[in-house]
């Protein structure tokens, strides 16, 4: 379904609202936010009248096409889905026989798109991760397996998520001669998380683009991302992006890899 198509059927229901804010807030009612944690919040995407209006529209089912799932994730590089000798993906048992619960079910939904990574501190060591940190992300991500995900909150989801990443990251910026500090890794990891599990693929984009831009080499490289952002998004969306500019604007000492220095 393309842009405009999407825009004519959220008209025909009411809603003038971008399609991508309609898409997070929606996904984000299924993950078991209420309307008011939503529009409440300090970085509220939308009113208390068009949240609540999506709220109404999606129990009625008549937004269950916005929230149809794609194999493909454009903003995530092949590199961050196909490398590495995977185990495969290992979803948590729930601990009983009743219902699914909301989180639950964006697990089993998150869980074949996430980057295959070989978990043991071999690997990780050779992404450049030194053995303090390495066993810590085993011993989180352990932690969470050994938990029944129909027990977890919103926040184990997060975190079981942004371990995933947070290692892509580091695998992929281990290779580049100007590749990002473990800072910026973390954050940026946890930012894509989050847009990842509320359906947020513009969140998901910019924060991938802290790498592409490579905003901790300096003043012209952040500028540069930061111009890149304000022209995608409206006055109105300052504070949904707060996030990213903060990232952004991580003030990390940068001494660039042998490899990068020019023989003189």
């Amino acid at each position: 379904m393309t842009e405009d198509d999407l825009k004519k059927r959220l008209r025909r229901l009411g809603l003038t609202t971008p399609s991508f804010l309609v898409r997070t807030i929606a996904r984000r009612l299924t993950n078991g936010e209420t309307p008011y944690s939503i529009w409440h919040s300090e970085a509220a995407p939308a009113s208390k009248k068009t949240v609540e209006k999506i709220a109404r529209k999606l129990k009625d089912g008549e937004l269950n096409f916005i929230l149809d799932l794609t194999a493909e994730l454009d903003v995530i590089e092949d590199v961050l889905r196909e490398r590495s000798m995977a185990f495969p993906p290992l979803i948590p048992r729930l601990s009983n026989a009743g219902p699914e619960s909301p989180i639950y079910r964006r697990l089993k939904e998150l869980e074949p798109l996430l980057p295959k990574i070989d978990w043991n501190i071999g690997e990780l060591e050779s992404y450049g991760f030194d053995t303090a940190d390495g066993l810590e992300i085993l011993k989180s991500r352990d932690a969470l397996i050994s938990e029944s995900s129909d027990l977890w909150t919103m926040l184990e989801l997060h975190r079981y998520v942004s371990l995933h990443y947070r290692v892509a990251f580091q695998r992929q910026e281990c290779a580049r001669a100007t590749g990002a500090p473990d800072m910026v890794i973390e954050r940026a990891s946890s930012l894509f998380a989050k847009g990842m599990i509320d359906d947020d693929h513009r969140l998901m984009d910019g924060a991938y683009a802290i790498f592409r831009y490579q905003t901790w080499r300096g003043e012209e490289y952040r500028r540069a991302y930061l111009d890149a952002q304000t022209n995608t998004r409206s006055v109105h969306e300052a504070n949904f992006f707060r996030e990213l500019e903060e990232t952004a604007h991580i003030q990390c000492w940068y001494e660039p890899k042998e490899s990068d220095v020019e023989e003189g």
